[in-house]
């Protein structure tokens, strides 16, 4: 393989993190969606957090193959940055690109964790809430049973 063969792997490779990028943050905005809603769907929560996972899967394995390729090149880039001009601008933009996905989807990550934690605490408070109330009814109702009975008494048959 020539070292512009190279370039153009080091190109597709940075477009399909870019399409990654843009599934994550698609999951990100359901993500939001679940947890903004008034019934929280743990199930779909779950399935979301693992396509992301599988994403960053992905992800990590395009860095190590993006890194492995440019190792090859790197040298070629430097010393002949003229010959490679467009690809390398390219390169750039493409870097850029990343970059600010990658920030945004941060900023996105923080805001779900955010969602997730004050959700919970929700939950607990529903949950102390009805466990509260079921023991305010168990004791009521143990209350009322006892107004039924009659407690035994003494007659006195003098007269």
């Amino acid at each position: 393989m020539n070292d512009n063969t190279y370039i153009d792997i080091l190109i597709e490779s940075l477009i399909k993190k870019s399409k990654v990028l843009d599934e994550i943050a698609e999951l990100n905005a359901s993500q939001v969606k679940i947890f903004s809603s008034a019934h929280l769907d743990f199930d779909e929560f779950r399935e979301t957090a693992d396509k992301k996972g599988e994403l960053a899967e992905k992800l990590d394995s395009l860095d190590d193959g993006f890194e492995e390729v440019y190792n090859r090149v790197k040298e070629e880039l430097k010393e002949n940055k003229d010959a490679h001009k467009d690809q390398i601008a390219r390169l750039k933009e493409l870097i850029k690109e990343i970059t600010d996905k990658s920030v945004k989807i941060s900023v996105e990550e923080k805001k779900i964790n955010s969602l997730v934690h004050k959700k919970m605490n929700e939950e607990r408070r529903d949950i102390k809430k009805r466990r509260d109330s079921n023991a305010a009814m168990s004791a009521y109702q143990k209350e009322m049973s006892k107004i039924d009975t009659i407690n035994p008494q003494f007659m006195d048959k003098r007269n």
